[in-house]
């Protein structure tokens, strides 16, 4: 049993010997220089191109299908405006809910309301003043929003990472120039764009109104599209020789 043991122990180490000789062959010596890790970032302020309008319109009536059937001839008339001020704005329904309305004691159901949401995107800002205030002798207006359109942001996009790279190569020649090199003594190992981050910034609305919708005309308001902060940011490796 001894003999066994010692046999056992004995082949272990060889082993071990063994997966240790083979570790230091396939592992790689380290290359000489100083690596580096760099952020590169960029910046920039476009003008906003694009609007969003959220519409509401809100009936109440004893009457449950009054009140929805009201509500629904509203909306229909609602959309029917907007797209006569702006044919190519992009309309689409966003909500609708019924609820009712109760006592004072919560017993006793005195009244239904229903509530259906309109959202209006458009690049016509020029005429958006108008569209709204024609809208608005229908519908309630709950926020305007501007932003860049799908468009403009992909033209960003292009734009912004061409700046990062121009920046990334200003500090890769700060780097060498730090170090007492050029930059032909710079190797560039690892460029990470599948983290480049774009942080979202909200779009600060223009206005926000909750008024109810007056009958009669409504006076235009006054709207500034504003512009955006955009920026992005990618991270890379470099090692500068020795």
């Amino acid at each position: 049993m001894k003999k066994v043991l010692e046999a056992a122990i004995l082949l272990s180490a060889l082993n071990l010997s063994g997966l240790t000789a083979a570790l230091a062959q396939t592992t790689p010596a380290a290359r000489p220089g100083t690596v580096v890790l760099l952020q590169a970032q960029a910046e920039t302020f476009v003008d906003n191109d694009e609007a969003r309008v959220s519409f509401f319109i809100q009936e109440q009536h004893a009457d449950r299908a009054e009140a929805a059937s009201q509500a629904n001839k509203k909306t229909r008339e609602t959309i029917e405006r907007i797209k006569q001020a702006d044919p190519g704005a992009e309309v689409r329904t966003t909500g609708y809910s019924t609820y009712p309305q109760y006592t004072n004691n919560g017993r006793t159901i005195t009244a239904w309301q229903v509530r259906q949401e309109v959202m209006m995107t458009t690049k016509n800002l020029s005429q958006l003043e108008k569209t709204v205030a024609r809208v608005q002798t229908v519908a309630a207006v709950s926020g305007v929003v501007f932003g860049l359109s799908r468009e403009a942001q992909r033209k960003l996009d292009v734009q912004l990472f061409d700046m990062a790279f121009v920046d990334f190569r200003s500090r890769m020649a700060v780097v060498a120039k730090a170090l007492g090199k050029t930059e032909k003594d710079v190797e560039i190992e690892e460029i990470n764009l599948a983290n480049a981050e774009r942080p979202f910034l909200p779009r600060p609305p223009a206005v926000a109104m909750m008024a109810r919708a007056a009958a009669g005309e409504v006076a235009e308001s006054k709207f500034e599209p504003g512009d955006s902060r955009q920026s992005l940011s990618f991270t890379a490796r470099i090692r500068v020789k020795p």
